[in-house]
Parts: structure tokens; sequence; C-alpha cells
């Protein structure tokens, strides 16, 4: 949460008050583990629906710019077609840079 309260800090109200960030995280989070629509979210918390899009669009946009160049090493063009290239020689299937063995 350390490295991303500051970028969250600031508009996000509802109702007047303002949403800090830890709770526009717990929104998300919800949101997610739900899957529900924002209508659903805003009569649950007594949030607006402008707010849960605002926090939601804040979230998202402070996680991709901030924890997935740290966490999600993405290759370059060079890497992923060389990848694709590899893949398709050994298994058959074109334009797949990656896979996960096991069951799906």
């Amino acid at each position: 949460m350390h490295e991303v309260k500051p970028h969250l800090e600031g508009p996000g109200s509802t109702n007047g008050r303002s949403l800090v960030p830890e709770e526009k995280v717990l929104l998300f989070l919800f949101f997610l583990a739900g899957n529900s629509l924002y209508r659903i979210k805003s009569y649950a918390h007594d949030i607006g629906i402008g707010t849960i899009v605002n926090a939601l669009k804040a979230c998202i946009d402070v996680f991709h710019s901030h924890l997935v160049p740290r966490f999600i090493n993405l290759p370059t063009p060079q890497q992923a077609q060389y990848e694709c290239d590899l893949f398709h020689a050994t298994s058959g299937f074109p334009r797949i840079i990656w896979a996960a063995l096991g069951m799906h």
C-alpha cells in the first residue's frame, strides 16, 4: 500500500467526503473479486457511481504505471518475435510467445 498510496491521494469524493487511498484500493479489490456492476457497488456501499468509476480508473492507472513495470517483465518486440519463432518451431503453434504448462 505504501507504494501506491501517494499516487492515489486526491479527488474521489462521494456525498462530499473524499475517499482515502485505502478505500479506493479496497473498492477496486472488492470489484475485482465480485465482478459486479457499478450500480450494485454504488447501492451496497452508498458511493456514487462516478466515484466508483474514478476510483477504479485511478487504481488501474497507478497499478499499471507503478507496479506492473516492477513485477512483470514484458519482452521487447525483438524478444517477443524470437520467443514466437522458437515456440512455433518446437510446438507447431504460430504467433504464441508464451504458454503455461499444466491444466487449463
